[in-house]
């Protein structure tokens, strides 16, 4: 088995292996799936912030607005 294996890694590369071996080489492997979830994080935390009200609205209308978006961030 460790033959087959190893024919297989010299021929196609440690990217073909269920768990590849640290190395400098397969960093990028180990590194990416943490990188895809900070994305996502920050995805989402930049997602959450309530839009500012524009200025042109009179006070009744920026409070009913802030109230509807209040209410619809807390969905």
């Amino acid at each position: 088995d460790a033959d087959v294996i190893q024919f297989i890694v010299d021929r196609y590369g440690e990217f073909v292996l269920l768990k590849p071996r640290f190395e400098a080489d397969t960093l990028v492997l180990w590194l990416t799936p943490f990188a895809i979830l900070l994305a996502g994080f920050a995805f989402a935390w930049k997602r959450k912030r309530v839009p500012e009200i524009p200025s042109q609205l009179s006070d009744v209308e920026k409070s009913e607005l802030r109230h509807i978006l209040e209410q619809k961030s807390q969905e």
